[in-house]
């Protein structure tokens, strides 16, 4: 499992080192990028949407699950 700590600006702050090998880029340099350009466009409203209702104060047992990008492999 990867973890991202993500800004209330939606910037990715860190990410831990096992995203990169579950979606192929360098954690290192997502960091400062927009978490939500990574996610997939039938996915990012219901995304944001979530992110925005976490902002305003804990919410109980969420959990949620979108596509992201990930890079190609050979």
């Amino acid at each position: 499992d990867a973890v991202a700590l993500v800004g209330a600006d939606g910037a990715i702050l860190y990410e831990s080192p096992a995203g990169s090998r579950i979606h192929g880029y360098a954690s290192e340099d997502r960091v400062g990028q927009n978490a939500f350009e990574w996610i997939h466009p039938e996915d990012v409203q219901a995304v944001v949407s979530l992110f925005a209702q976490l902002l305003q104060g804990p919410l109980p047992n969420v959990t949620a699950q979108a596509w992201v990008r990930s890079c190609c492999r050979a």
